[in-house]
Parts: C-alpha cells; sequence; structure tokens
C-alpha cells in the first residue's frame, strides 16, 4: 500500500513565475549537464522527488523540445504527497491569463497540454504521455510524465527504474534532514544508472551526507551562477551488482532490438504497440487471416476498476490497469475513431449501504473523481434504468469496441518507422508449433514441419492458451514451467435494434454490471452477458445461454421483455458470439521474463534463492529473451493498457507503470515461489 495524498499545494513550492523557471533550469537541467547528456540516445530517465507546481518538469519539457539532438523519449518521473487539484493547477499556471506568457516562451503551451491530463488524486503512479507529432519519415519523440502521488519515502522503494539524472526537489532548506529523508535519500544508488548525475537547491551538509552513502560524489558547478546554493554530484559506486534475473536489466544493443509477439489479440497488440513506441522492431504472427478474431472480437466489452475492503494487490492492480486503459482510449472514442463510451461506468452493489461506501471511500483515500456511490435513486436517474439497488460510480470506466482497440493499437504502431522501414510487421495465417532458441540467443517460431517461420532475441508470446503448448515444445535445456490456466467458456447476447424489439429496449445511458451487464452498442442494440462455463469447449451459440443472459438484462432494466424457460420463445435474429478466457490460478495476468523450469534449477551446483520472485533465474539474456503476457481473464479490456506498458518495461528496460509489489503480483514466477513457501 502505498498510503494516501495529501491535497493542496506543498508547503516550499514555488508558484510559476519567471525566476522559478530560471531556478529549475540553473539548478536541476543545466547541474545534471543537460541537454548534452541525452543528446542522440533513445531515452533518458529523469527522477524528480518533489513536482511542487510542475516548474522543473516544464522547465525540462521546454529544453528538451528546444534541442534538435534530444532523446526519443524523456521519462520524466516525479513524486508529490500533496498534488493540487487541476482547477487549481490551471490557476496556478495562470491558464487564460496572457501574463503567463511573461515566465517563458514556451510556458503557456506546456501548461495547457499538462493541466488537462492532470490525474486525480488516487494513489500510485500515473502515466501520461505528451507525444510529439510522427515526423514524415515516422519517427516518434514524446515526453513520458511517471507521477507518483504519495509520499516519497513510500513510494520511491516501490520504484522499478534505470534513472540518468536525479531532480532532489522537495527538500526541507532551514534544517537537517529527518530520518525518512535521509534513508530515501541514501538509497538512490537503488535506482541509478551507470554515469547517473544529481543536483539540488539544498546544499545542506546532511544531504551530501545521504548521497555520499549512496555513492555519489559531489563535484563543482562551473559555470552555474550562484552554485554555492546547490549540490551537484555524479554516482561513482565501488561495487555495481548485477541486475537480478527478474528485475530492471538495460536495454539491449540497437541491433538486438527487434521481437516477435505471438497472438494479435488485446494482449498481443498491447505489447507491439509498447515496443514499437520504444523504438523496436516488432513482427506479429497470428494464425488467423487478421487481428481480434479470438475472444476479443466481441461486439463490446467493459473496462472499469474495482474496490476492496483493505485495498488488495488485485484492487490496486485493476485502479492501475482501468486508468492506463482509459488513458489510452479516451482520445480514439471521442474522436469517433472507436465505438465505446468512456465516461463512466456503474457496478451495482446491493450489500452496502450510503455510511458503510462512505466509510470505505474515506478509509480507501480514493478520489471521489476516481469512484463514488449512488444510492438506488441515483444510481436509476444516472443509468436510465429501474436498477435493483445502487452501487458504484466508476468515473474512467466505460465500454468499448475491442476488435477496434486492437487495429487503433496496430494501426499507430504501423506508423512508426526507423531509417531501415516501418516497426511493425504482421504475418497473418501463421501457424506457429513450435519454439527453440539457437546458439546465438535467437529465439525461432516453427511451423509443423520444423521450419523457421520467423526469428528474433526476444520472443513475447500472447496468445492465451495456446501459450501453454507452445512453452511444451522447448527442449529440456530451455524448459519453463507449466503455464497453469483455466479455460473459461463464455458467450454474449446481441439483441438488435429492428422494429420488432425497439420497444422491448431501454438503452442504459452508461454501461451497468452486477450480476450480469448490459451495453448500449452505438448502433442501439443492447449487448448482455455473459455466461461463465468451466470444462466445456461448446463453440456453438446456445438457445439456452441466451436466455440466461437475457434474464439478467431483464433485472437490470434494460429488456422489458419477459424472459420465459423455454428457448422456443427466443426472439429468431438474436446475435451471439462464444469465446474462451484464460484465467490464472489467482486471476491475475501473468507478465514478464519466464523462469526456468524446477528441473534446471536443481539442476544448478549453486541454487540461487527462490524465496523471492525477483531471485528466480529467467529464460534471459542480455539480447534478449522469452516472455509472456497472458491470463487477462473476463477483464481483458481493462488490462490492455497496462499489459503494455510492462512488457515495454520487462524487454527494453523501460520505468516500470506500476509499483515493483503490483509488478511482483503480475510475474509469472510467482507460481514457483509459492509452490516453495509451502
Amino acid at each position: 500500500m502505498v498510503g494516501t495524498v495529501n491535497l493542496g499545494e506543498r508547503p516550499n513550492a514555488p508558484p510559476p513565475s519567471t525566476e522559478a523557471w530560471a531556478q529549475a533550469q540553473r539548478v536541476f537541467v543545466r547541474g545534471n549537464g543537460l541537454p548534452e547528456r541525452w543528446q542522440h540516445s533513445q531515452r533518458f530517465v529523469i527522477l524528480e522527488t518533489g513536482f511542487g507546481l510542475g516548474n522543473p518538469f516544464l522547465a525540462t519539457w521546454a529544453a528538451w523540445r528546444a534541442d534538435p539532438d534530444r532523446c526519443d523519449r524523456l521519462v520524466f518521473i516525479s513524486i508529490e504527497k500533496h498534488p493540487v487539484l487541476r482547477p487549481d493547477l490551471a490557476r496556478a499556471h495562470g491558464l487564460g491569463n496572457p501574463a503567463a506568457a511573461d515566465i517563458a516562451p514556451d510556458h503557456p503551451a506546456l501548461a495547457q497540454r499538462l493541466v488537462p491530463a492532470w490525474p486525480d488524486p488516487t494513489p500510485g503512479w500515473h502515466t501520461l504521455h505528451f507525444d510529439e507529432p510522427v515526423s514524415a519519415s515516422g519517427r516518434l519523440q514524446g515526453v513520458t510524465l511517471q507521477l507518483g502521488l504519495g509520499d516519497v519515502a513510500d513510494l520511491l522503494p516501490s520504484l522499478v527504474a534505470q534513472v540518468d539524472a536525479f531532480y532532489l526537489d522537495g527538500l526541507a532548506t532551514d534544517r537537517d534532514l529527518d530520518k525518512r529523508d535521509a534513508g530515501w535519500l541514501s538509497r538512490l544508488n537503488r535506482h541509478a544508472a551507470p554515469g547517473a548525475t544529481a543536483a539540488s537547491g539544498c546544499a545542506d551538509p546532511s544531504v551530501l551526507a545521504a548521497l555520499t552513502q549512496a555513492g555519489f560524489i559531489a563535484e563543482d558547478a562551473p559555470g552555474l551562477t550562484g552554485a554555492p546554493d546547490m549540490i551537484r554530484a555524479h554516482y561513482a559506486p565501488r561495487y555495481t551488482p548485477a541486475p537480478l534475473p527478474g528485475g530492471v536489466w538495460p536495454q539491449p544493443a540497437p541491433e538486438s532490438r527487434h521481437a516477435l509477439v505471438v497472438g494479435a489479440g488485446l494482449a498481443g497488440a498491447s505489447a507491439a504497440w509498447a515496443l514499437c513506441r520504444q523504438g523496436w522492431r516488432v513482427t506479429v504472427l497470428d494464425r488467423q487471416d487478421g487481428p481480434a478474431q479470438g475472444t476479443s472480437g466481441n461486439a463490446g466489452g467493459l473496462f472499469h476498476s474495482v474496490l476492496h475492503a483493505q485495498d488488495s494487490h488485485h484492487a490496486r492492480l485493476h485502479r492501475a490497469a482501468a486508468l492506463a486503459t482509459w488513458r489510452q482510449v479516451r482520445p480514439w472514442i471521442e474522436s469517433g475513431r472507436l465505438a465505446g463510451q468512456c465516461d463512466g461506468l456503474l457496478r451495482l452493489d446491493d450489500d452496502t449501504d450510503a455510511a458503510q461506501a462512505r466509510a470505505q471511500l474515506s478509509r480507501l483515500g480514493v478520489s471521489p473523481e476516481h469512484v463514488a456511490w449512488l444510492d438506488q435513486t441515483e444510481a436509476r436517474s444516472r443509468a436510465g434504468l429501474d436498477l435493483p439497488s445502487g452501487g458504484w460510480l466508476f468515473q474512467q470506466g466505460g465500454w468499448l469496441q475491442p476488435g477496434g482497440y486492437v487495429r487503433c493499437l496496430l494501426d499507430e504502431a504501423a506508423s512508426l518507422r526507423d531509417e531501415c522501414g516501418p516497426l511493425l510487421t504482421c504475418l497473418w495465417q501463421t501457424e506457429v508449433a513450435g519454439l527453440q532458441r539457437d546458439e546465438r540467443g535467437m529465439w525461432h517460431l516453427l511451423d509443423a514441419t520444423g521450419q523457421t517461420v520467423a526469428q528474433a532475441p526476444t520472443l513475447v508470446l500472447a496468445c492465451a492458451h495456446q501459450s501453454t503448448t507452445l512453452l511444451q515444445t522447448l527442449p529440456a535445456a530451455q524448459s519453463v514451467p507449466a503455464v497453469a490456466m483455466t479455460r473459461l467458456r463464455g458467450q454474449v447476447t446481441q439483441v438488435p435494434a429492428t422494429a420488432a424489439h425497439t420497444a422491448f429496449i431501454r438503452q442504459p445511458k452508461l454501461p451497468v454490471a452486477g450480476n450480469g451487464y448490459v451495453v448500449p452498442l452505438s448502433d442501439g442494440s443492447l449487448l448482455c452477458g455473459a455466461t461463465v462455463k468451466r470444462d466445456d469447449e461448446d463453440a456453438s451459440v446456445r438457445p439456452a445461454d441466451h436466455l440466461h443472459n437475457l434474464s439478467r438484462a431483464h433485472r437490470l432494466g434494460a429488456w422489458l421483455a419477459p424472459v420465459a424457460d423455454d428457448a422456443a420463445t427466443l426472439p429468431a435474429d438474436l446475435l451471439g458470439r462464444t469465446g474462451w478466457r484464460a484465467v490464472s490460478p489467482d486471476r491475475l495476468p501473468m507478465v514478464g521474463a519466464l523462469p526456468w523450469s524446477d528441473d534446471r534449477l536443481a539442476a544448478q551446483p549453486d541454487l540461487p534463492r527462490l524465496d523471492q520472485v525477483r531471485m528466480v533465474p529467467r529464460e534471459r539474456q542480455a539480447d534478449g529473451g522469452l516472455y509472456i503476457a497472458t491470463g487477462l481473464g473476463s477483464r481483458g479490456i481493462t488490462w490492455t493498457a497496462l499489459i503494455g506498458q510492462l512488457v515495454a518495461h520487462w524487454v527494453t528496460g523501460s520505468p516500470c507503470p506500476i509499483e515493483v509489489d503490483l509488478r511482483d503480483a503480475m510475474d509469472p514466477g510467482r507460481f514457483q515461489v509459492r509452490a516453495r513457501r509451502t
């Protein structure tokens, strides 16, 4: 748990001004040797320990945009315990006030991009992308703000990232460091990349002592006016340990940045999208003649967060995932490019009353801008249905057409290029029957005759149940544990908006879930479902399942006709679709580098510690590895954006978008560790 956030401006956060902008450029930008240090690189990562009102971020963004030799991706990680609300941030930066242009030439334009993207004050990490227009050559550049809302002493240990420059902001200048600040400062080495630097506007000896303990050496700051009031340091550790097998690894050399992705559903498309954004070449392979032909081909699906009384890993992960998907799809939905709604989802809860709901929200510290309780009257008004109870309104929830989502992801990836051509290649109607890694570390995808159909240093399996079958083809020297997933059959029902049905369809104003769900599709038809059946391989659309789904829609007030038990009474023109969800034993996805099998581990003369998931050896090398992204279950749309970000993190070494305990909770090696603890 990362704790709660305290609303309001941090007491020592300077308001935007010409002086604050110049101070940020002097202390943090030039104090870290920028812009020279980020030039001609693919990615550069900055960590700031106090966002305040964003002066250093905006000043750094402006310096990056002004540099013709800038890196392709500037990742700016920042932590803030006292975030302001969006309207207050807008006022602080003078949006709508012509005088704001006097701060710096780029300030108004950048502030106008930052403020609309500013997140609601929900604890945890929030990833915001600010891309430049894709160039005529297809090159993508941009700035990513990874904003952590919470106490730096809580959030920093949860960060998995290799940082090139530290902006040590938010430190008190009138007293020695307290024990908590000294603690996290002295452990910055855990996040420092080779050659990292640090700068602070606080020159207190206690800050210098903590940096020295972390392996930094203070240095002169020639040419920086007023340098005596600041610290500038570079990372020079006496010893640099090898990265943990399941930790963050350096990005492979440019010639090795090519990945194969098996599967073109939600998980595969998201992985391809995220890797192409990192400048990687990606080859997507699928047995079908196009994308989203499996469960991703449904007419619609939901995305939303969840609430648990203790804010468990499941709840925090679903919240992070839902927010990531909402941020990704919102512009596509609002522009009409993607069918769906992104202005809320109502989940019914007949076991909670208003007093209990208020107490739970207060205890969890979740913003009402993220989730709010509606009593039955409010819920009925919001949904436009005669609902049986009140429930939770997830403000950043909604529905979308999953096949359209997949196409948006692949279309964006296909628009990106490097000097060799398009970054994305798609091979349709390509059946993969086996896997093998050669002596050079190249992964080969084999057809039924054993011939190679594609090869690359990195392989990502995003093909749901097929992943299990493919992993069983690995030779013993490359074997990994069996991926145990349950196949759950599901059927959805779609009532077309024909004249015969119009009188019986009451379209909800937003998607509603609770012992079933109803979705108002864009063409006026009603989608409802879905059945859940284990050990059922029947691919047909069954009348009995239509009855089941319509009875749920009737309970939710969206299907007004009575539902009898006789399938003969069903409308003849009902549409339906059947698919199988891949569900892991703990109902969380599996994302990451695959571990060695137990037999391979037992053969090691010096068996490493296996009680911590990041210590477990992986099928992974400096130039690539074997990764998996599967087990999305019935919440595939909710997981999609986060899955892609996590794949990119594991494969390319980019900063992890979630806390380390949540990363561990999705690590495919978790089941091995749990088995050894029992």
